[in-house]
């Protein structure tokens, strides 16, 4: 959200910005790779963090009897890339490291007491 919010701040305030989209986007990851970086940094502190992969056809399986999970089955295995360029050379917009972002937004979680432990 900080460097969404920054984005917007500078859309705001450049005349360069007048009239463009942006994508603000860093970088793009599997929910694995994501649950290996949250284990990194709280399984040690005793959060439980899965990190086994659920095999798609288990996935299309589950489909049959879940309609939220029906809309996720055309997309399985496909990694969508998006591109932040126009917004990095039009505003000079740096995203934080993706690893900083997903440890803080863990954090905040467990502030608010927001996690499954919590």
């Amino acid at each position: 959200m900080r460097d969404v919010a920054t984005a917007h701040l500078l859309a705001m305030t450049a005349p360069e910005a007048v009239g463009k989209r942006f994508i603000c986007n860093a970088e793009c990851y599997w929910c694995q790779e994501i649950a290996f970086i949250l284990e990194k940094h709280f399984a040690d502190r005793g959060y439980r963090i899965p990190t086994r992969l659920l095999p798609d056809f288990f996935l299309r399986l589950f489909a049959l009897f879940d309609g939220t999970l029906r809309r996720v089955v055309p997309t399985l295995g496909q990694k969508i890339e998006l591109s932040s360029e126009r917004l990095r050379n039009t505003l000079d917009w740096q995203p934080r490291p993706v690893e900083e972002s997903i440890v803080d937004t863990a954090e905040s979680l467990i502030e608010h007491g927001l996690t499954a432990d919590g």
